[in-house]
């Protein structure tokens, strides 16, 4: 392909277009995603109320998106922690403490 059906007008990607404004979405699982500011945030989303750049976008998300894991898995990961630390506790021991003798 030589490029020559290309025109000037084209985009490649609507979401990459350096000036254009974009928004923050958060899911019910807590993970986020940008999203064009100009359109309605698809079912499942909704907007954070962070409107700009994509990169003042993204500097919030990695400020603010600290654990990617999803908040299913984070829930199901302390639940378990729970139960496999109260046998040490039913012992009169805490789950982190050192056992040196």
């Amino acid at each position: 392909m030589d490029g020559s059906d290309f025109s000037e007008d084209k985009r490649l990607d609507d979401f990459t277009v350096d000036g254009d404004l974009f928004q923050v979405l958060v899911n019910a699982e807590l993970q986020y995603s940008l999203w064009p500011a100009a359109r309605s945030a698809p079912d499942g989303w909704t907007p954070i109320g962070c409107v700009g750049s994509k990169a003042d976008c993204l500097a919030y998300v990695d400020a603010h998106w600290v654990d990617l894991r999803p908040k299913s898995l984070r829930q199901m990961m302390a639940k378990a922690a729970q139960v496999s630390a109260q046998p040490l506790r039913a012992h009169g021991r805490e789950p982190d403490s050192n056992i040196d003798s």
